[in-house]
């Protein structure tokens, strides 16, 4: 079997659940620009991965778990590179690591290729059925459906730690409140972070100086979610009073809570839609991506269902820092937000009837009050909601008045 496409398309987690499903034995390969991936499989189980990113080699895992010195690692490099040797194969068998610990290294660079690929917004790939030759490398045996519920659970939570931690510019401190929560227990990631957190340090200063690699995916997941561990313990809070000018979160100008609140929307709309359509939402998806081109920007370009909803944010939020007034920007995001749900709403309509569309818009609807009455009571952001619901309702009764003149 040989398989060809893209990940705007096609998706990963389909992709590699089929190949588990049907025992498939083969490669596959995947390709970013630069970045390159490929996963082995054998029998529907992956036996071993590479991948170009500096995180997925061996060497600079076996370095920071502290198994290997720099200098050794430069020279059993070249030592296995003279012999034709794997790394890991190498180390082995001249002594400089058990064949546990090896496994345990091999396993984890595994995973992280995996993940890494879970985190592509694009790229394309290319499975190819043939016999596996790994002769000089150490296999492992991971399990497929493991890892892609682990990956959809990280990047699940990764989305959250966005929304209450939108950008590496913030500044944080040590909660006035701390006192009162001595009684915590902590763990050492969490005390360490704490330590660093001084009221004049940024996001990005914190997860340097804890030794986070900001080019590691599996780092900066770790390092999220201990700052999010620390920010709802109420150990540590925003530092308004150091916040850069460009950064202080005013009534106007916070764009985060808007793209967050129509980005959970869009999430729920078409994983509703996908069950009833399918690979035709993505057509419905182009096709209303191609009526949302509002020059000189698209907001709308880069969302894929299959994509994190935290990357989707970052871009939209880059996109709109382009703009001054942030009045403007705010009507210009509830405005395009408003149509493009609504658009695919009506096209998906015409394709699976008005009864289960209505279902959809209910419970986007629930989604809204509960986003209204938990997070957003007292905020400005309540009206946005209002109107976005107002917006479905009017769409909705629009709908049925069509029907009645049938």
């Amino acid at each position: 079997m040989s398989l060809k496409g893209n990940f705007e398309t096609f998706y990963l987690s389909s992709i590699m659940q089929m190949l588990h499903n049907d025992e498939k034995t083969g490669v596959f390969r995947a390709t970013n620009g630069k970045d390159e991936a490929r996963i082995y499989f054998n029998e529907g189980a992956v036996i071993y991965a590479m991948g170009s990113r500096r995180e997925a080699r061996l060497g600079y895992l076996l370095k920071k778990r502290g198994l290997i010195s720099a200098e050794k690692l430069k020279s059993c490099l070249a030592s296995a590179k003279e012999k034709k040797q794997a790394l890991g194969k190498y180390l082995l068998e001249n002594g400089d690591i058990t064949l546990d610990e090896l496994n345990e290294m091999l396993a984890e660079q595994t995973e992280v290729i995996l993940f890494n690929l879970f985190k592509w917004e694009k790229g394309d790939f290319e499975y190819k059925d043939t016999q596996v030759n790994l002769k000089g490398f150490v296999k492992v045996k991971i399990n497929v459906l493991k890892i892609i519920m682990e990956a959809s659970r990280r990047i699940d939570e990764m989305s959250i730690f966005k929304k209450q931690i939108p950008n590496e510019n913030l500044i944080f401190k040590i909660s006035e409140q701390k006192e009162d929560q001595e009684e915590l227990k902590l763990d050492s990631a969490e005390l360490q972070m704490l330590i660093i957190i001084d009221g004049e340090k940024n996001v990005a200063d914190i997860f340097h100086g804890c030794g986070y690699d900001a080019f590691a995916t599996s780092d900066q997941f770790t390092a999220y979610k201990t700052l999010h561990s620390l920010i709802s313990s109420g150990m540590v809070e925003i530092n308004e009073e150091a916040q850069p000018e460009d950064e202080v979160i005013g009534k106007d100008a916070d764009y985060i809570s808007i793209i967050t609140v129509y980005s959970e929307v869009l999430q729920t709309v078409c994983r509703n839609l996908e069950s009833e359509l399918g690979r035709k939402l993505i057509d419905i998806l182009e096709e209303c991506k191609s009526e949302m081109v509002t020059r000189p920007i698209n907001l709308f370009e880069g969302f894929h269902p299959a994509n994190p909803t935290a990357s989707f944010m970052h871009t939209i939020s880059g996109v709109m820092r382009a703009y001054k007034e942030n009045k403007m920007n705010r009507a210009l995001l509830i405005e395009n937000f408003n149509k493009f749900i609504i658009g695919i709403l009506d096209k998906a309509e015409h394709i699976i009837g008005r009864r289960l569309t209505r279902n959809i818009m209910v419970e986007t609807e629930k989604l809204l009050s509960h986003f209204k009455e938990h997070q957003f009571k007292k905020s400005s952001m309540s009206q946005v909601i209002d109107n976005l619901i107002t917006t479905l309702q009017r769409d909705e009764q629009h709908g049925q008045g069509e029907n009645s003149t049938d």
